[in-house]
């Protein structure tokens, strides 16, 4: 399993996506970036975190 993290390119601009809705989301803002290619990629990137509450940025690669 290779999970690749990228702590180096903090998001930038204006928040899209499911983030952007009613205001209430962060997006994983000041989190971890983590680029992953499968769902058991994406269970270890949010089980991985230190809490449930610690922001995290998934990025999915694929289709």
């Amino acid at each position: 399993m290779d999970v690749h993290h990228n702590h180096d390119h903090p998001p930038t601009g204006a928040t899209t996506g499911f983030a952007a809705m009613n205001g209430e989301t962060t997006g994983g803002q000041g989190g971890a970036k983590v680029r992953v290619t499968t769902g058991t990629q994406i269970h270890q990137a949010l089980c991985s975190r230190a809490s449930s509450s610690t922001p995290v940025i998934i990025e999915v690669e694929g289709t």
